[in-house]
């Protein structure tokens, strides 16, 4: 800790005993227990709106890494030079193992009991939640787009490389499933479905995955809810299903009981059912590919983009096969 910061942190109530480094942040050892500290660049307006979640949560009782506010109640702790900091709660915890089924489950079960508590969500009027909100089909058409315009680039190139010409000779496929669903998302009981969750202000972490689940004593701790919106709440499911299936090869059997520890505590109705689905088709993983492949250099390509690729490619009829069954038996 430098002298700037430990000036920031005087204008907290706690006292710091003393700090190491975590995630991307200090973490500190205080009279008031673990607290995370860290720069913050962002928007003011929205984590105002992620507070507001976090103490709606924190009345329900569930732990997560809580603002703290310094001694002026604010949430935002400048230095002298202008600098935002913030705190938080803090945890010494086990993070989530996806490939252990009893962690999965547990993950799942408590990403279901946080949406129903992220239901309702009483904001201020100061914080609109339609202001937060996530357009799935405009990032499905961004995406298409991203994937037609790596097809087109690497078309014109001379001299491919292996993973260029392998690329270009599956790209079709993925391109047309992802048209397919971005067409399925514009169907009405989608968008009624966007429109309830922003209208009964269904809250959404927005980045629910194993990294952002930690286990301490047998009890499950969120963290990092600043991508949270409102919105169809699936989508949580989606993101941290996705991750699970692809670990476990898009077994079958693991993702019957991630649905079913879902739904008994959070029944899921046929239309949110075809939404996941629709989600869960779209090939982000082929997408993700091309994107970073965009967001490099073109001259040398590393040998692991090429083997993700050909696990992509290679999972495809396994998942395709996975998701029908567990959504067809379903509906």
């Amino acid at each position: 800790m430098n002298d700037r910061e430990n000036e920031v942190l005087k204008q907290y109530d706690f006292t710091v005993l003393s700090a190491y480094k975590g995630r991307g942040a200090a973490i500190l050892e205080t009279d008031k227990g673990l607290k995370s500290f860290r720069e913050f660049s962002g928007s003011c307006r929205k984590l105002q709106f992620q507070y507001e979640l976090l103490e709606h949560i924190k009345a329900a009782g569930m732990k997560s890494d809580f603002l703290v506010k310094n001694t002026q109640g604010e949430l935002i702790a400048k230095d002298k030079d202008g600098n935002g900091y913030v705190v938080r709660d803090w945890y010494e915890a086990k993070e989530c193992n996806i490939r252990e089924a009893a962690e999965v489950l547990m993950g799942v079960r408590n990403l279901a009991r946080l949406h129903l508590v992220c239901r309702n969500v009483p904001f201020t009027r100061e914080e609109d939640p339609q202001r937060y909100r996530q357009d799935v089909q405009e990032i499905f058409r961004r995406r298409n787009q991203e994937m037609r315009r790596t097809r087109a680039f690497m078309r014109e190139r001379r001299g491919k490389t292996d993973f260029e010409i392998f690329f270009l000779g599956c790209c079709q496929e993925f391109l047309d499933k992802g048209m397919e669903m971005e067409q399925s998302l514009a169907g009405g009981a989608c968008t009624s479905l966007e429109e309830e969750a922003r209208s009964r202000r269904r809250a959404c972490h927005g980045s629910y995955n194993q990294h952002n689940l930690l286990f301490l004593r047998g009890e499950a701790i969120t963290l990092d809810f600043s991508k949270c919106f409102v919105g169809v709440q699936l989508s949580d499911l989606h993101d941290f299903m996705r991750k699970i299936m692809e670990k476990w090869d898009w077994d079958y059997e693991i993702g019957r009981r991630v649905l079913d520890s879902y739904q008994k505590i959070c029944p899921v109705s046929e239309e949110e059912l075809h939404y996941l689905w629709i989600r869960l088709c779209y090939p982000e993983k082929f997408w993700k590919i091309a994107n970073h492949y965009n967001n490099n250099r073109k001259s040398w390509i590393p040998d692991k983009n090429m083997e993700k690729l050909k696990t992509v490619v290679g999972q495809e009829r396994k998942k395709e096969r996975c998701l029908n069954k567990l959504f067809l038996c379903r509906a």
